[in-house]
């Protein structure tokens, strides 16, 4: 296990191991974590009312306590999207109000480009409020008096904690959702600045004379795989332990299941920087090759921004990268769901891996031949 441990420490001893292993990634998600922290009064939202009761100015008033309120007229809500003017746009009919205290179903119809991140705790907290609305109303017998005193009562009491809750809590989750974007990249970073190791084992011709001593390719091409598995996994449970404890962001209900996810797409990592190592000559060209693989492949898998923001074209080209298989598993995982269900995203990753650790064995058995 000589080459093992020598991969190991050669990664830990160098600085610019260590950076691409924590700093890269942890750097990327303070910024999220800074910029998110003051970011939720700069969400504006288009509010065009049409009912003009004190139930929906007090929904309005709310809002307002979530970011800038901008009441313009209906017809002017789709352009102010466009235009990129407002996030979010609502449209209360007349008759609403009039409507939840006769115990109807009435709907407020919500507005975006498209269904983003940054709008989301407003469309939650909008269905919070009326759902109160709705539940106040059965109670208060059709009578209008009843029903403002019951949800004056309840707007004093519980209802701002139980909805403050919810909306942070979506937050919340959106913010971890961008940590672990960018802890995907890190990853895709990281194990391709692990295989240079190869790179400069052919450059000092430490890789040939390796195969002078009674070693296989295939003990050879393990031990490296398995250090760079093993180095992985220490990046992955640091950057965890960080976004936890030091960032206080909520990584689900299932640490464990993330990181399952996050280690299948590190496998798949390793097998692409085994494939690029075994295609270029020096550790310049897998530099230069590596800038016009990680980059494209963070854009479109969403580590950056969400995947519905982007073209219908360029969302069904994201699906042949893997960074999206990861990212979709991991928010599920996020929002509570089981490993079962993440079946697809674990089986295409794995098929990604497959490709890319058959291209790189075939191309250095090449050279060993």
């Amino acid at each position: 296990m000589t080459i093992f441990e020598n991969n190991i420490r050669r990664i830990l001893k160098s600085k610019s191991g260590i950076v691409t292993m924590l700093l890269i990634p942890l750097g990327f998600i303070l910024m999220v974590t800074l910029i998110s922290s003051g970011g939720g009064a700069n969400i504006r939202v288009g509010v065009a009312d049409d009912d003009q009761t004190p139930l929906t100015e007090m929904l309005i008033n709310n809002l307002e306590n979530k970011g800038q309120v901008i009441r313009i007229p209906k017809d002017h809500l789709s352009g102010e999207i466009v235009d990129l003017n407002i996030q979010y746009g609502i449209y209360i009919p007349e008759g609403f109000t009039d409507e939840i205290i006769g115990n109807m179903d009435p709907k407020i119809q919500g507005y975006a480009s498209m269904d983003t991140n940054i709008s989301r705790p407003i469309a939650v907290y909008v269905d919070s409020f009326l759902d109160a609305a709705k539940n106040i109303s059965e109670v208060s017998n059709e009578e209008q008096e009843k029903f403002y005193a019951g949800l004056e009562a309840y707007g004093d009491g519980s209802f701002n904690v139980v909805y403050h809750s919810i909306e942070s809590n979506v937050q919340g989750k959106i913010i971890t959702t961008n940590g672990i974007g960018f802890l995907i990249m890190g990853i895709l970073v990281f194990s391709l600045r692990s295989s240079t190791l190869i790179l400069e084992d052919k450059e000092n011709r430490t890789f040939y004379r390796i195969f002078a001593a009674p070693i296989h390719l295939k003990s050879f091409m393990m031990q490296n795989i398995l250090s760079f598995v093993v180095l992985s996994i220490i990046q992955i449970n640091l950057v965890l332990f960080f976004m936890s404890v030091v960032f206080n962001m909520d990584l689900g209900p299932s640490v464990i299941n993330l990181f399952v996810i996050l280690l299948v797409f590190s496998i798949v990592c390793i097998a692409l920087g085994l494939a690029i190592s075994s295609m270029v000559k020096d550790v310049h060209q897998l530099g230069v090759l590596s800038t016009f693989i990680v980059t494209p492949m963070v854009m479109l898998g969403g580590s950056f921004w969400p995947r519905e923001i982007m073209p219908e074209a360029l969302q069904r080209v994201s699906t042949f990268v893997p960074t999206t298989w990861a990212l979709e598993g991991a928010t599920k995982v996020l929002y509570g769901d089981p490993l079962s269900s993440m079946t697809q995203e674990i089986f295409i990753l794995m098929l990604f891996a497959v490709v890319f650790f058959l291209l790189g064995s075939w191309k250095n058995t090449d050279i060993i031949d």
